[in-house]
């Protein structure tokens, strides 16, 4: 898990800047033609994200607008998006939408008197690269050990292949189960 986090635009907000969340892993991308092709594009991507709507959203109360195909753009493109472009997430209380975190996007303005548009959102990115939130200290460790052990290691309490992630050269998930590696030596993966 890389983020998780709740947004609320409420009425007479702006519209936030499209931007993309992969900026955060310092990502720098040179424009590729359309469509995507998995083997020139396999290591382009860092991060995926996952929106679900709190409530009914639309583009007046803040609905997310991204640019569908923007992934494929390079960081030196020219010419602005155009709002033309844009695909507003409109979903009822409960819809998810899956977004590439190199995709341009970002919250509508609301323009409504009386409506927020809340939003829940978490993005996983890929083992080798670090989290933007420290889930070992954002959630507490006795409510961590209530959680199933895939939960867990998908917090971040495992390796990444070959040997990322370790703490003390040793698996994370030593810091929960001390007793399963009684006889565990740094660098034993």
């Amino acid at each position: 898990v890389h983020s998780c986090v709740a947004s609320r635009i409420g009425p007479g907000a702006h519209a936030q800047g499209l931007h993309r969340d992969d900026y955060i892993h310092h990502n720098v991308h040179d424009e590729v033609p359309a469509p995507w092709d998995d083997e020139r594009d396999k290591h382009r991507e860092t991060a995926i994200g996952l929106f679900v709507a709190g409530v009914k959203t639309s583009k007046a109360n803040g609905a997310t607008g991204f640019i569908p195909g923007s992934h494929l753009w390079g960081n030196d493109r020219p010419e602005p998006p155009n709002e033309d472009d844009y695909f507003y997430a409109e979903l009822n209380k409960g819809d998810a939408f899956i977004m590439l975190a190199s995709c341009y996007h970002g919250g509508s303005a609301n323009t409504t008197t009386d409506e927020y548009r809340l939003l829940f959102g978490t993005f996983v990115t890929r083992g080798y690269l670090r989290q933007e939130e420290n889930m070992f200290l954002a959630v507490p460790r006795e409510k961590v050990l209530g959680y199933d052990r895939n939960i867990q290691k998908f917090m971040g309490y495992s390796l990444s292949d070959p040997a990322c992630g370790t703490v003390e050269l040793m698996d994370p998930i030593l810091q929960l189960y001390p007793e399963e590696f009684e006889n565990a030596n740094p660098g034993d993966f």
